[in-house]
């Protein structure tokens, strides 16, 4: 098994907790929008531009409108909603492993623990060809670009024999 593959298998427990955190996000983001604009949210941008960024990258393909007019009301869509984040949670997680797999290479002996009460961070070990032990302590932090896309941060922390190195100094070993 590769290590993408394991570092896929450790990412899978943050699915459901993306899936929590981009549908709250998508709820209350259509919530302040109809708050701002009305029930047609029509105009939004006049109101809060980074906003209208959001709505129009992500929460419009999460909403259905209530008629042909432009000024007929729009509702969140739980079945739109739903398989929208289900398929970003999927996207994310797979780009965070891929990353973490590039970030760090192949190790041996890998293990995960996942010792965060609140499923915050989880710590990856592993040994290098060289006999060097490994450690990645990875967090998650959702966030929204300044054009309106959803994404997480997968900040991680990269331990050498005990050691913190950065991403480069590793890079370098």
């Amino acid at each position: 098994m590769d290590n993408t593959t394991i570092y896929r298998d450790a990412f899978a427990p943050y699915h459901a907790r993306l899936v929590e955190q981009g549908t709250a996000r998508i709820r209350s983001a259509y919530a302040r929008a109809v708050q701002l604009a009305g029930p047609s949210v029509w105009a939004l941008f006049r109101y809060d531009v980074p906003l209208s960024h959001f709505y129009n990258e992500v929460v419009s393909r999460c909403t259905r409108r209530d008629g042909n007019m432009m000024n007929s009301p729009v509702y969140l869509d739980e079945s739109r909603l739903s398989a929208f984040v289900a398929e970003w949670a999927d996207a994310e997680l797979m780009a965070a492993a891929e990353k973490l797999a590039g970030k760090v290479g192949n190790l041996e002996n890998v293990t995960v623990d996942y010792s965060s009460s609140a499923a915050e961070w989880f710590s990856v070990t592993g040994t290098r060809t060289n006999g060097d032990i490994v450690r990645i302590v990875q967090n998650q932090t959702i966030n929204v670009s300044s054009r309106g896309k959803l994404f997480n941060q997968w900040p991680a922390l990269i331990y050498v024999n005990g050691k913190k190195v950065s991403e480069a100094q590793y890079k370098r070993l």
